[in-house]
C-alpha cells in the first residue's frame, strides 16, 4: 500500500514567508496548493514546479462569498488536505482618526475575515478526510503590543491570535492542531526597506533581540512546517513567537505623533 502523500494549502504565497514556505513543503513531500491575489501563477508555478506539484489559484480573499470554492478548486487536483497556512495579509500603517469606515472593512476583509472563512473551508476539508490535519497562521508581535501607529494592523493580528485558541479548542477532536507564528522583524521584499532607508537599523535590532541574527522568510518557514507536520505531536493552542527574542524586552515606551 502506497504513501499518502499530503497536501498543504497556503494563501499569499507568491513571495515573502508565503513563498518559502510553499518551498518548504514542497521539499518534505508535500503537493502545495497556492491561493494568492496576484496573477504571476505561470511565474511561481514555473519556479516551484521543481521541488515538486504545484496548484495555483487566484483569488481575491476580500471576497468571502468565493472562498469555499477557491479553496476547493486549489486543493482538487490533490483530493485532500492535511495543512493549511493563513498568510495572506499586508502592512498597515494607520491612525485611530484617520480610519474610514471602508478602509477599516478592506483591511479587515483580507487580514482577519478572510483568514477565519478559509480555515473554516479547510477544517470541513481535513475532517471529510479524516487528515488530523493542522492551521498555521501568521500573526505578529504588534498583536499584544501598541504606539498607537498600526491601529488596523495590531487589531487584525490580536484577532488572528484569540481566533487560533478558539479554533484549536473546536477542531482538536478531530486531531486537528491550530497555531500561530508571531515573527518579530523578517526581513523580506516587503521589509527591505527599513534597513537599506533606516541608518544603523541592524545595530538598533541587535541591541533588542537575544539573538544578533537578521530573521528571513526561511526561518519561518521552518517554524510553520515544523508546527503543521506530524512532528508536532502536541502543540496547539499557541501563539509562538519566532522573534530572535525581541518579544521578551521592556521596549522604552513610545507613543504615536497624533491619534
Amino acid at each position: 500500500m502506497s504513501e499518502i502523500k499530503k497536501t498543504a494549502l497556503i494563501t499569499g504565497a507568491s513571495r515573502g514567508i508565503g513563498y518559502a514556505t510553499a518551498i518548504e513543503f514542497l521539499k518534505h513531500g508535500y503537493n502545495v496548493a497556492i491561493i494568492d491575489i496576484f496573477e504571476d501563477r505561470d511565474k511561481v508555478k514555473n519556479e516551484l514546479k521543481e521541488y515538486g506539484n504545484v496548484n495555483y489559484v487566484v483569488y481575491d480573499l476580500r471576497k468571502t462569498e468565493g472562498i469555499e470554492d477557491a479553496v476547493k478548486e486549489a486543493i482538487k487536483p490533490f483530493g485532500r488536505l492535511d495543512a493549511l497556512v493563513n498568510n495572506a495579509s499586508s502592512g498597515a500603517h494607520d491612525y485611530l482618526l484617520g480610519i474610514s469606515i471602508e478602509r477599516w472593512d478592506s483591511y479587515m476583509d483580507l487580514a482577519l475575515k478572510s483568514m477565519f472563512f478559509v480555515s473554516q473551508a479547510a477544517s470541513k476539508m481535513m475532517i471529510d478526510c479524516d487528515s488530523k490535519g493542522a492551521i498555521v497562521s501568521l500573526s505578529s508581535l504588534r498583536a499584544d503590543r501598541a504606539d498607537g501607529t498600526h491601529m488596523l494592523y495590531s487589531v487584525a493580528k490580536a484577532g488572528i491570535a484569540a481566533m487560533t485558541r478558539e479554533l484549536a479548542f473546536s477542531l482538536g477532536r478531530y486531531g486537528i492542531r491550530v497555531n500561530a507564528v508571531m515573527p518579530g522583524y523578517v526581513r523580506t521584499e516587503m521589509t527591505e526597506h527599513y534597513i537599506t532607508e533606516t541608518p544603523g537599523f541592524i545595530d538598533q535590532l541587535y541591541s533588542l533581540q537575544a539573538l544578533e541574527k537578521v530573521l528571513d522568510a526561511k526561518d519561518m518557514a521552518k517554524l510553520i512546517y515544523f508546527l503543521a507536520s506530524d512532528e508536532n505531536t502536541s502543540v496547539t493552542a499557541q501563539c509562538i513567537k519566532a522573534d530572535a527574542g525581541i518579544g521578551t524586552v521592556e521596549l522604552p515606551a513610545k507613543k504615536a505623533e497624533h491619534a
